[in-house]
């Protein structure tokens, strides 16, 4: 479904399902129904606001409608950024070049996604492309508001990844649309069961003591943890998770 039968989008991927001018909806994996409960309720207005992990750019996109001052889409350079689970027949791991072949025109067909939705809804939205582990040293940063939509949990280091969106972030990070383990305990937990490969590339849920305790770390609290739903294109169904609002404390 997100590889579009429409020749007009040869080449385009589209991760969140948009209403793009000429083309109508486009459907992707998800749909974010109700932007201002994915986003925890923050209010966006006149803010500049970061958004990690933009894929197609629905987020920045949003972010803009809801009146931001400023949005910076964000999102890896090179799919040689990403890393699987170890499965020992996996191409990752068995045949890297192919892997990296086949996953870079994965890559570039999310960047056609957001180029061609940013040029059609005229937006204004700034595109930046890099690592993530980087984040501190964005051009600009830090930024008044970080939404980082549901990625965490593909990462195999989502502890340094949210001390980066801490660095990037001056007044609010919204960790958006994730599990969250319910225990005090600085936990990782696997997100799989570690045995399938089709599932290699989603690795840790974290528990809300983990979050608690990095964000302190970094001068953050823990402001709401808030339902957030969306709909499941792939699976036709809604899924509820958890929008997590940390504010940085006064200094």
């Amino acid at each position: 479904m997100p590889w579009q039968s429409d020749p007009r989008l040869s080449g385009c991927y589209f991760y969140h399902t948009m209403e793009l001018p000429g083309f109508g909806l486009v459907r992707g994996e998800w749909h974010i129904l109700d932007f201002p409960q994915y986003i925890g309720g923050v209010n966006l207005a006149g803010k500049r606001v970061l958004d990690v992990g933009t894929a197609s750019g629905f987020l920045s996109f949003a972010a803009e409608r809801a009146g931001a001052a400023e949005v910076v889409s964000f999102d890896l350079d090179s799919a040689a950024r990403m890393c699987r689970l170890p499965y020992a027949g996996n191409p990752y791991w068995a045949d890297r070049a192919r892997w990296l072949a086949d996953n870079q025109t994965w890559a570039d067909g999310v960047k056609a996604g957001y180029r061609l939705a940013h040029r059609l809804l005229n937006s204004k939205a700034q595109t930046r492309y890099g690592d993530i582990f980087e984040l501190r040293n964005l051009e600009g940063a830090p930024f008044d508001v970080t939404v980082a939509g549901a990625f965490l949990e593909h990462l195999n280091d989502p502890v340094s990844a949210l001390a980066n969106l801490a660095l990037a972030t001056k007044e609010r990070l919204v960790v958006a649309f994730t599990e969250i383990l319910d225990t005090g305990e600085p936990l990782l937990r696997a997100a799989t069961d570690l045995a399938t490969p089709a599932s290699d590339f989603t690795w840790w849920i974290a528990s809300s003591g983990l979050y608690r305790r990095v964000l302190e770390n970094m001068g953050f609290a823990i402001e709401a943890v808030r339902p957030a739903t969306a709909y499941w294109e792939t699976e036709r169904r809604t899924v509820e998770r958890s929008t997590l609002i940390a504010r940085r404390r006064a200094s």
